[in-house]
């Protein structure tokens, strides 16, 4: 096993030493934010494409470059890996991570299926590493705003959630994978986000998920969704829906929550949150971090800093595998219900 080493520098902070694996778009992305939260080193990269590889190189500053991640694994190093690559690809990678005695930050969906996500769970429930799950909207200065008004009680008892998200087709990936099965489907890839905020909103466990969906617009040669609707209902009873459509001009969220005391609407971009009661009405707009890449969010170095603070004070991620555990489940379901036709019961997944 590599030995796992921290520097202290003069300021008296702590900082961590990152190892990509992967190099593509979306690394991109998450390297400038986690160069620009100021806790983190970035000492090697890894990917099989000698260009990116190079590139990643050039944007680290000289980090000690891989084409085999295993071989970076036993070299080491650094003190958490970053796993960013095709889907299909993470449940394997972040585990071999974990069995090196690596903290581990793994891009969503942890895995394709439920059966190596619970394995990977069990894992690391046996590990002393701290696993973050890149669910980075819940970092989002605005999305935590509206939490805090949900448990204010400003809105009162929130009985409604709803997401809109309209937006330009996917960019392929390397191979296309994006619009193969590699991806685990639509809405595992694209959606995981969603559902994770509807989860932390509603303070509840997912009960029962319905879905329709096509590709009648843009994917039907590829076999994957480009529209789909999914309802979900809690086990406290709030209810929540998802729109999707993948083949619009110009990218456009709505997030939003309806309480029996009150009302909040977020959109982006631009980032604007919208509070309302009998009463009041309030308006805040927040600006975040730009970051380098084409696949970036809010949240992106805030989710750094959080993943940077539990190793450093020993204590787990606040996006942990058992947080991010029914997103992903309600994406699966949702990709059964469209298969078979029917409602989807989550107790036929545990």
């Amino acid at each position: 096993m590599a030995a796992l080493i921290f520097r202290y520098w003069g300021y008296g902070g702590m900082r961590v030493r990152y190892g990509f694996i992967g190099c593509g778009i979306r690394s991109l992305a998450l390297a400038d934010a986690a160069k620009k939260s100021g806790k983190i080193d970035i000492t090697a990269v890894c990917d099989i494409i000698s260009g990116r590889l190079a590139a990643a190189k050039l944007l680290t500053h000289g980090a000690k470059g891989f084409r085999d991640y295993r071989e970076m694994l036993a070299v080491g190093g650094f003190d958490a890996v970053v796993v960013a690559v095709p889907n299909d690809l993470h449940y394997g990678i972040a585990r071999d991570a974990l069995n090196a005695g690596y903290h581990v930050f793994c891009e969503k969906p942890i895995a394709t299926e439920l059966a190596q996500y619970n394995d990977l769970m069990a894992l690391a429930s046996t590990s002393d590493r701290v696993f973050h799950v890149g669910t980075e909207l819940r970092f989002s200065p605005m999305m935590r705003a509206a939490n805090d008004l949900v448990q204010s009680g400003k809105l009162g008892r929130v009985q409604l959630l709803w997401c809109k998200e309209l937006r330009p087709p996917f960019l392929p990936g390397q191979g296309e994978w994006r619009l193969s099965p590699r991806n685990g489907g639509t809405l595992l890839e694209k959606n995981i986000h969603h559902f994770d905020l509807f989860n932390w909103y509603a303070g509840s466990r997912p009960a029962r998920v319905s879905a329709f969906g096509g590709n009648e617009v843009i994917y039907g040669s590829k076999g994957i969704l480009d529209n789909a609707v999914v309802n979900i209902e809690y086990e406290n009873g709030i209810r929540a829906m998802l729109n999707l459509g993948l083949f619009n001009k110009k990218f456009s969220l709505e997030i939003g929550m309806l309480g029996d005391k009150g009302r909040v609407e977020m959109t982006v971009p631009p980032e604007r949150l919208q509070f309302s009661s009998r009463t009041k009405q309030e308006v805040k707009e927040f600006e975040r971090t730009k970051i380098v890449g084409r696949y970036d969010h809010a949240g992106e170095v805030e989710q750094h800093l959080a993943f940077v603070d539990a190793i450093v004070n020993h204590t787990p991620s606040p996006a942990t595998l058992e947080t991010a555990l029914d997103a992903h489940r309600i994406a699966i379901a949702a990709h059964r219900s469209i298969a078979e036709g029917r409602i989807i019961n989550l107790a036929e997944m545990e």
